[in-house]
Parts: C-alpha cells; structure tokens; sequence
C-alpha cells in the first residue's frame, strides 16, 4: 500500500483542471440541477464531480487500485494542460493541426469519456439487462430450472419449498429485481483508452468558437454522446455516433461519421448557435451542468418550460 501521503481519499471522475477553465473569477462554478430542473447554488471547482476513493474495486474503500489509477490519470492530465492551450490557440488563429496533436487531444476525449460515473452507470446497467436476459432465459426451462434450483440450495443447505422456487423463478423472467457491480467491469476499460482514442481520431470533426457573450458549458459528463435513429438489428456503431466536447468554455469538438473531405473543420457561433449546442447538454449528462455563469442555465429552462407546456414528447424531457 502506498505511504498514507500519497493517498489520494477525494478522486474526481472529471479533472480539476479542466472544470477551473469553466469556473468564475472566484473559483466557482454556477451550476444547473438537470433533475430537479432549476438553478442550484455556486460551488468551488474542486468540489464536485469526485467521491472517496471512486476508482478502487469497490468505490469508498482504499485500495492499490485506486492510486495506481489515480496516479496514471495525474500523469495525463499534467500533460493535458498544454496539449488543450496549444490546440485552442491554432483553431482560433485558424493554424494548421498536425495529426499527432488531434490524437493527443482524441486520447484525452477518450479518457474524458471512459473515467465518469456516467460512464460507469451506463456500463453497469447493460450489465444488468444482459444478465437479467441470461436468467430469463434459464428459468423459462420449467423443468430444468427448479432441478438446478434445487440441486443448488441443497449444496447451500438451504431449505426451498416449491412455492418459494416457484416465486423466484416468476421474479427472475418478471425481471423485477435489482442487481449490484463492483467497479471491476468499469476499471478494465482503461485498458482500451488506446482503442477509443482511434476511432475518435478516425472521425471528422467539426470544430466550433464562440464570438459572442455566450460560452460554451459543461457537466458531470465532459464527452457527452448522441445515437441517431437505430437502424439495425446490432445497432448504432461507435462511429455512427457523435461525440461533443467542450474543451474549454471557447472551444467545442463535434465528433461525427468519418466521411471524405477534411478531417477536421472550423466554424464560428454565434450566441444563438452556442445555446442550441449548450442545450443538448443536460440531456446527455448525469446530474450537474457547469459554467462561470448562469444566464445561460435561465434560458435553457425557460425553453424547456415552453416546450413542456406546448406539450411537447421530446426524448430529452425523460432526464431534462
């Protein structure tokens, strides 16, 4: 275990330094309540998006894991800081990218992606859904079923009438129950940063710069990603989706299908082009948006409330 200084207790799933670049002159950042659906009140930078110990097995409890993840995490994102300066400054000079700075910066949009609790989330109910299909599938076999229910529960010594297997088998297909992970599944993805980050640069992207008042916002979940319509029995692959990251509150990178052309094109928005990009945001996040200011939280829910009383069905209201 490594010495108690080096423990690292507060683990953000969204890095300090990038959330800073979103934050006021005072360190605070205004913050949209996606749930509740209103304004909540100014926090410090530094203190949101992190839980104790958040990348061990089991999130909470301290462990090698942790630090070694947290460890590998600090070593990119110290060289992220200069990587998204020099970026921004040759899109907004309108200067050539080389590729190896866009793969750097498809390295970080990958990790930016893979390390959240969204992530996390969205990976442990798949789980869910695929071992609930499993055992569905099994307890549709009557027969065989409760012979290997019962064959179970005497291995366990444990006393099972027919009635109660007969209960257990009708939740199990029912799929009323819940079931928990570790953090395992969630840390092995760490592993393919690597993969990720290809078929992010492999796309084009669109690269888009503010020039009014309104700035681009964040949230909880940096990399945020949209599906188009399901076509298909397997349905939307990686590169059929798209992928917006605000890099910092000026820049924003729209990853789309890789076409012929450029592979990477820039545009400038005005304010009404930069709120409709800020207003996809809550609904692909988690919990929480973020910016150095909070006029822009007031008219995406004035929006919403217009939407909502028009009797608008849009996808987004299930979250937002």
């Amino acid at each position: 275990m490594p010495d108690r200084q080096q423990i690292t207790k507060k683990q953000h799933y969204v890095p300090r330094f990038y959330l800073k670049q979103f934050a006021d002159n005072n360190g605070k950042l205004s913050v949209l309540d996606i749930r509740n659906k209103k304004i909540g009140r100014k926090r410090a930078y530094s203190g949101v998006c992190y839980e104790k110990f958040f990348y061990g097995v089991k999130t909470g409890e301290q462990d090698d894991v942790s630090q070694a993840v947290e460890d590998y995490l600090q070593n990119i994102e110290d060289k992220a800081v200069n990587a998204i300066a020099y970026f921004c400054k040759q899109v907004k000079d309108n200067k050539y990218i080389s590729n190896n700075i866009r793969y750097d910066i498809s390295y970080l949009m990958s990790i930016m992606w893979i390390r959240t609790d969204y992530f996390r989330q969205q990976m442990n109910r798949m789980s869910e859904d695929m071992t609930k299909k499993l055992y569905g599938l099994n307890a549709g076999h009557k027969d065989i079923y409760i012979k290997k229910a019962k064959e179970l529960a005497k291995k366990q010594n444990i006393n099972l009438s027919d009635k109660e297997i007969k209960k257990m088998r009708k939740m199990i297909i029912d799929g009323k129950y819940s079931l928990t992970f570790n953090n395992a599944q969630h840390l092995h993805f760490f592993e393919d940063v690597e993969g990720f980050a290809n078929l992010i640069y492999a796309k084009n992207w669109r690269v888009y710069i503010v020039t009014g008042k309104y700035r681009f916002i964040t949230s909880d979940t940096p990399v945020i990603e949209w599906f188009p319509e399901k076509k298909s029995f397997y349905g939307v692959s990686f590169l059929e989706r798209k992928h917006y990251f605000p890099i910092t509150p000026e820049v924003l990178i729209e990853a789309v299908y890789p076409i012929s052309g450029k592979n990477l094109r820039r545009k400038r928005l005005n304010d009404k082009e930069v709120l409709e990009y800020n207003f996809i945001r809550p609904e692909y996040s988690l919990n929480y948006c973020y910016s150095d200011e909070e006029e822009q939280f007031g008219k995406i829910l004035e929006i919403v409330n217009v939407l909502n009383r028009q009797g608008r069905k849009e996808r987004y209201q299930e979250s937002f």
